[in-house]
């Protein structure tokens, strides 16, 4: 699969050792010792180890000289692995929930601004510039809102703000949303603020969630076609979550036929998605497989199968399993084409030796991949180099 640039995504190979950053060693209350030493705010990188963008900001944006330079004379700087030692008690206690998370506090060690996401160089500097300003900083941000600022400029930058550190504030939220009218509402730009709000759709029961389920034929129509579908996925995946999370069989079951309900269009996979996730909880090798497999055969969510198209690329030879490899993708390509699936069927189309069908798809990829700002298309390019010099023979 080549991964969404929209979900930022980065499975790269990193070396911080070589970042310019000069990061901290040490616990959390020396990093505040050092820091009201100097009287200078903390950066903290909260990351993991598994965490593909975390390891492209260490390769891309960590060992720039310029950002290096930037940090190194206006914070102190600070790594902190999410899932070890003390780093686990402190993503509960400031809610880090996804990774990277960019975190900013005072020289005391009180919370001053946050971001969530991969960042190029300019992004980052930009980002710590911000941090730097009390104007722009979400803490000054939350205080001036409740100090009863609500005019509609500043409660869009409130909520902008609050949108890229993931997080919410009901009040400010109730005060946007009540100002908009429905059609307002269905715009796209309102459409990222709830999306934010809601935590990306976790809670069905969520007044904006059930405004989205009411009116998602007009969503399907105003949003752009990959938006529409991972809104659409987000909200079947976190029903289906909490579901599992029930401890009464019984009450589980209930969900599940309110999530059919809720979304008949994801009523074949319901079941399956429970059933793999159990299997998960449970850690039932032979059974997660198993379930994958049924879950696959019935899966309207495109990533999914085209995750699961490519991890076939990369893993087998098969005829038989490069076949299934296009089934899914063929599948995806039918719910929505775009750059990662076209991507991932001309690759299994090369290792099938169908170069004429192969070319068509990567060019149909590279055509999607140069709207996108910002989007990496070199390994495509290469790609469809490989698979002109088979036709040149």
């Amino acid at each position: 699969m080549r991964i969404s640039f929209l979900l930022g995504l980065f499975f790269l190979n990193s070396s911080i050792g070589f970042s310019q950053i000069d990061f901290f060693h040490g616990t959390w209350d020396e990093v505040v010792a050092e820091a009201s030493k100097n009287g200078k705010p903390i950066v903290v990188d909260a990351y993991t180890t598994w965490c593909g963008p975390c390891k492209w900001m260490d390769k891309n944006t960590f060992q720039n000289k310029s950002v290096g330079a930037f940090v190194n004379d206006n914070f102190v700087a600070y790594k902190m692995d999410m899932e070890k030692g003390e780093g686990i008690d402190f993503a509960k206690r400031n809610k880090v929930e996804a990774y990277p998370t960019i975190l900013f506090f005072d020289d005391q060690g009180e919370p001053l601004h946050r971001n969530v996401g991969a960042l190029d160089t300019t992004q980052f500097v930009s980002l710590c510039k911000d941090a730097l300003d009390p104007s722009k900083q979400l803490g000054t941000l939350k205080k001036r809102f409740e100090s009863g600022d609500h005019s509609p400029e500043f409660v869009m930058k409130y909520l902008q703000a609050l949108d890229h550190g993931m997080s919410s504030d009901k009040a400010a939220f109730d005060v946007y949303w009540n100002s908009l009218t429905e059609e307002q509402k269905l715009s796209e730009e309102a459409f990222g603020i709830m999306m934010g709000y809601t935590e990306r759709f976790s809670n069905k029961d969520n007044e904006q969630v059930k405004f989205f389920v009411t009116h998602r034929n007009d969503y399907k129509k105003s949003l752009n076609g990959s938006l529409y579908q991972y809104a659409l996925n987000s909200l079947f995946s976190a029903s289906v979550n909490n579901a599992v999370k029930m401890e009464n069989d019984a009450d589980a079951k209930k969900e599940l036929v309110a999530i059919k309900a809720m979304l008949p269009e994801k009523a074949n996979e319901t079941e399956a998605y429970y059933n793999w996730i159990m299997a998960y909880k449970q850690n039932d090798t032979v059974a997660i497989e198993k379930a994958k497999v049924n879950y696959l055969k019935v899966t309207t969510d495109h990533q999914r199968l085209n995750s699961a198209a490519w991890s076939i690329y990369e893993s087998s030879d098969s005829k038989k399993e490069l076949k299934q490899g296009l089934n899914y993708v063929n599948r995806s390509i039918d719910v929505l084409s775009e750059y990662n699936n076209l991507d991932t069927k001309a690759a299994i189309l090369f290792k099938m030796k169908k170069y004429n069908e192969a070319l068509t798809f990567i060019d149909r990829a590279i055509l999607e991949g140069e709207k996108i700002e910002g989007m990496d298309i070199a390994s495509s390019l290469d790609l469809k180099k490989q698979i002109q010099a088979k036709l040149a023979k």
